[in-house]
Parts: C-alpha cells; structure tokens; sequence
C-alpha cells in the first residue's frame, strides 16, 4: 500500500470519528422538556404571593422585608389612638375598631356583594359587605409560639419577631410573634382571597375607597411600627381611647369592650361604644340591669347656627314623641360642664331607662348616652365622663 492510499484511508477514519463526535454532541445539547409545576403559591411576610419556578419547583423567594420606617408625627397626625394597660399603638382613621377585652380588632370594608372571604363551593350566603383589611391583637406568656417551624423574621418599627402562614390560597391568616419583654404579642393579618385569588379581583381593586393589597401592606407596617409596650403607664385599670378626628379622648375601664363604626348611607353619625361585661344566663330581653352598664357616643355635623339650648328642647320633646304610649316621661333636665364645655343632660324612663348628654364642640353635636339611668356601676360612668378631654 502506497503513502497516498494511506493517506486517504487515514482522512476517511478521521472524518468518521469527528461525525461521531458531533452526532453525541447534538445528542446531548437536546433542549429539555418543560417542567410543569403546581400552581399553588406561598404567602410571603408582606402579604405578597409567590409561585414555584423550574427545574425543581421551588417557591420564589420573597421579597426582602426591612424595617419599616416610623411614621412621622405629619403622617399619623390624623391617626385614632387605641391603649391599653399593656401596649398602646396608633391606626388610620378609616378603620374600625372592635374590642373584647384586651383583644382589638380594626378592619375596613367595603360595600360590594360577595359570598366570604373562602367559599368554595359557592354556597354561602350573599354578604353586602367586603372586608378588605383585618388585623387582630393578642397578648400571650413569654415565648408563646404554638408551630415547629417559622417561615422566616420580620422586623416592623421596635418590633422583631417571626411569621407563620396559616392557611393555603388565600384563605386563612399570617401570624406574627413578636417576643416583648416578659409577653409575647401574637399579631394575625387576614388573608382576602377576593383581592388576590379570585378572578375579580382586579375590577375589585378599582372600587372607591377598596384598600389594595399594595396599601394594605403599607398601612399595616405602619401601624405595627407604632407599637409601644406600656406595662408600667396603666392608669388604675382603664384604657384610653382617642379620635384626633373629632379631638375627643376619653378613658374606660379595662374589663369594658369598645366598638366603633363611621358613617354610613343610613346613619351619618359617628358611633363609639363602651360597654361593661354582660351576663347573658338566664336573661329576658336586652334591657340592661342594675348592675350593668354601656356608654354610647354619637357625633354628628352640626348643619345649622342652632343653640345648644333650642336643640336641647327639641330632643326633650322627640323624646316624648318617641316614647309616646308606653307611660314613659323626662325624669330631669340639667346644666352641666363636660371637659370645661357647657351641656345638658335629660334622664328618661319608659321602655328602659338612661340618661343622655348634650354638647356643641367644634361644629359637631356630640350625644353622650348611658344605659341604664340607675346602675350600681355609676362610678365607672362618672370617671369616664370626668375623663374626657377635647384637643383643638
């Protein structure tokens, strides 16, 4: 064999190994199927969702959450007021605040027909309200943490602590833990599936007045960044309530519950409630007892250049009016001063008995009702009415 057959036998094996070379090449650079993941998605500590990824479907991570920043005295200005014996912290004057104890509720909600926050099956029963923003507090013993596991910390103003999301696809509650100094205060912010899992909720978001779930993170770490632990500054077992809407304060003992509601279509009045614990075992009716006892405040524009006197006259006579029939009568009518401002009181008796209190205060008529008139409970009443304080 000749060097020139040699040669072409030897470039005839070389271009047969590089066409092998190249074919397991192509073999191997195959792009690779697309991995399909579960839809299910993982609440982050800000509220926010994220979703699995590919190759192995693990969730996004979440947005990093930082300190938040306290918020100044021009942004919170406006901001209602809610302390207790423990722990005080400030709220926007949008929300509504509920009270069991020592257990605050604020929340918000919109009017927009919708069947509950979790509803699967779409059996439930039509509500007409949407609540767009809930928030509970609780205070629990010193390390007071009920999971194995966390989901990670977050820090809010003062406060640092660690979260839990109890619940899957948007129905349930973020839990947060934030060890204090002998307690721990357990924070639970409601998940509305209607705002970030529901197929409306992008026409929802464009309501009047709807909070978003973008500002409902925000409104929420300010609110937690104006936390403070008061053990020390309890004032012989009465909380403080304050509206710097209205610039009224007032305190009320501990073991009462407080309510609030703003105004609605039916009802332009604000309403404020603080009611005594009421034993409902063997009762007839709701009458309230000797015994018992609820303060009502309602506020309402003053739309005319009327005089306290005149409208105190004409609530004596509606008060007749409206008693008509059932033997009721005005006990006595009085002068007073309310936190230095000139009143009028009325005691009636009819179907129940009480006591109402009139006052003119910054282009506002502010109603004081206590229920009943006569009530083993009259100090309490007394040192709330002493307590008031209006602020220009």
């Amino acid at each position: 064999m000749n060097n020139k057959k040699i040669a072409i036998l030897f470039s005839t094996i070389a271009i047969l190994f590089v066409s092998v070379l190249y074919l397991l090449y192509l073999n191997f650079q195959k792009p690779a199927l697309p991995i399909a993941c579960t839809l299910d998605a993982k609440i982050c500590p800000d509220g926010s969702a994220v979703g699995r990824i590919g190759p192995s479907c693990q969730f996004q991570p979440c947005p990093v959450t930082s300190a938040a920043p306290n918020p100044t005295s021009n942004q919170n200005s406006n901001w209602k007021i809610y302390k207790n014996s423990l722990y005080e912290f400030r709220y926007p004057d949008n929300l509504k605040l509920d009270e069991n104890n020592l257990l605050p509720t604020i929340s918000h909600s919109i009017p927009y027909k919708n069947n509950g926050g979790c509803d699967m099956s779409g059996l439930a029963p039509t509500l007409n309200n949407l609540t767009d923003f809930k928030v509970t507090f609780d205070i629990k013993p010193a390390n007071f943490y009920p999971y194995s596991t966390s989901e990670g910390q977050v820090t809010f103003g003062n406060l640092t602590g660690k979260y839990y999301t109890n619940g899957v696809e948007g129905c349930g509650q973020i839990e947060y833990y934030f060890p204090l100094d002998n307690k721990t205060l357990v924070v639970k912010k409601t998940l509305i599936q209607a705002l970030e899992f529901s197929s409306q909720a992008d026409s929802i978001i464009k309501l009047p007045d709807v909070i978003s779930p973008a500002k409902s993170k925000e409104i929420f770490s300010q609110i937690l960044s104006t936390f403070k632990y008061t053990p020390n500054d309890s004032a012989d077992g009465y909380k403080a309530y304050s509206n710097n809407q209205f610039g009224i304060s007032f305190n009320y003992p501990e073991n009462y519950s407080l309510s609030e509601n703003s105004p609605n279509d039916n009802n332009h009045s604000y309403y404020i409630s603080v009611m005594s614990p009421i034993d409902m075992t063997n009762r007839k009716g709701y009458e309230l007892q000797n015994g018992e006892l609820k303060v009502e405040f309602w506020i309402s524009s003053k739309t005319t250049n009327q005089s306290l006197s005149s409208y105190f006259d004409e609530q004596v006579k509606q008060t007749n009016l409206d008693q008509a029939g059932i033997g009721a009568k005005v006990l006595s009518a009085k002068d007073l001063t309310i936190a230095g401002i000139p009143a009028k009181s009325l005691t009636w008796q009819g179907l129940g008995q009480g006591t109402n209190y009139y006052l003119f205060y910054k282009n506002n008529i502010i109603t004081i009702n206590q229920f009943p008139a006569v009530t083993t409970l009259q100090a309490d009443f007394n040192k709330i009415l002493s307590s008031i304080k209006f602020t220009p």
